[in-house]
């Protein structure tokens, strides 16, 4: 919650405060759009996996990939590449 001390305090930054303060909010923002992407590619990859593990000996087949190879790659933990 925003109040009147936060409003003077944000407008009284000049010069180089002014753009340490915008550079913080910058990398926060970044630091959160990373970990953001990192989570929805482990969604992505869990997601995957449970696909793999559920194909059929013929449809593994198709792709030139054995039980053994979809176990293998289904098992991983799903922050592991």
């Amino acid at each position: 919650m925003s109040t009147t001390v936060d409003f003077i305090q944000t407008a009284s930054f000049t010069g180089s405060q002014t753009h340490r303060h915008h550079s913080l909010s910058a990398s926060a923002a970044q630091v959160a759009g990373t970990a953001v992407m990192a989570l929805l590619n482990w969604l992505d990859r869990a997601r995957e996996r449970r696909q793999l593990l559920a194909l059929g000996d013929r449809a593994l087949q198709d792709f030139g990939a054995s039980r053994a190879d979809a176990a293998r790659e289904g098992d991983k933990p799903f922050w592991r590449a």
